[in-house]
């Protein structure tokens, strides 16, 4: 359902973003209707073809986070590889395991997906000061709420296979966050635009009313 809304608006608006967004929340959606396919057995990962598409998934967030951010087209490249490389760290420790079958701590990837949605937050957070009223750091707080809840889970010692299951919860978070701040964002562009127009207005108006006077004297 989400997904449809940030489809719905790149349709309609081209709202910077959303059709990253979009793409990103259709294969988290995948991941979780399939969790069934790809459930863990201990605490060393295992169908690693799955797990691409959750890495696919994070790529999507990150191209789509720097778009909705406005980031600068000087400092694009560098936000796209700051972001973007967690999530190549992630892919290639799944590599092992998909060519060679080998067994690796699901720690390491709980670790490393920590640091794709930390680092989106890092990011989003240095935007909220360029941009104040835009409630970029309600996204970033959004999205450094997955790296804590894999910190508490670590400090309280539970089971890292649940990671996958209780990360749903700060994920639909950040979802509703991105969406209800788009809103805010465009409704505040629409105001400032309607102040604009209403000062152009007022301006002709005196222009006219000059014109009048002019051509009566």
């Amino acid at each position: 359902l989400t997904a449809m809304l940030y489809l719905a608006l790149w349709r309609r608006d081209r709202e910077r973003g959303m059709g990253w967004f979009a793409l990103s929340t259709m294969l988290l959606s995948l991941w979780t209707a399939t969790t069934r396919l790809h459930l863990p057995i201990d605490q060393h990962l295992t169908q690693p073809a799955w797990f691409y598409v959750l890495a696919l998934s994070w790529a999507f967030l990150a191209v789509g986070l720097v778009d909705y951010l406005g980031v600068p087209v000087a400092l694009r490249p560098r936000a796209l590889i700051g972001t973007l490389l967690p999530v190549v760290v992630y892919a290639a420790l799944l590599a092992p395991i998909a060519l060679a079958d080998a067994r690796l701590p699901r720690v390491w990837f709980s670790l490393t997906g920590s640091a794709v949605f930390g680092g989106l937050g890092a990011l989003a957070w240095w935007a909220g000061r360029h941009e104040p009223r835009a409630g970029h750091r309600y996204v970033a707080v959004s999205l450094w709420g997955i790296p804590a809840l894999a910190l508490a889970m670590a400090v309280a010692k539970v089971d890292p296979v649940a990671l996958r299951f209780w990360s749903v919860f700060p994920i639909l978070v950040l979802a509703l966050t991105l969406l209800t701040v788009s809103l805010l964002r465009r409704r505040h562009a629409l105001e400032a635009e309607v102040v604009r127009r209403g000062a152009a207005e007022a301006g002709l108006t005196a222009l006219n009313a000059s014109l009048e006077q002019m051509v009566e004297q």
